[in-house]
């Protein structure tokens, strides 16, 4: 398993590129796992699993919560 974190100031794009990433990734065949999809409307941002039937991917964008 590998993870990789997107870190930053506030404000300055991270849940905007993963929404990116997460586009590019559904644009070129990966689809969702069932059940795992969450969206966290208020922000936009989101938590979900996607697959490409070799790969698992999982994105998590929850914004600026704290310090």
């Amino acid at each position: 398993m590998e993870v990789i974190a997107l870190r930053g100031k506030h404000d300055s794009g991270k849940s905007e590129t993963l929404r990116i990433v997460y586009q590019m990734l559904r644009a070129n065949g990966y689809t969702q796992v069932p059940g795992h999809f969450i969206s966290y409307s208020a922000d936009n941002d989101l938590y979900d699993l996607l697959t490409n039937g070799k790969q698992i991917v999982g994105i998590v964008s929850r914004g600026d919560v704290g310090t």
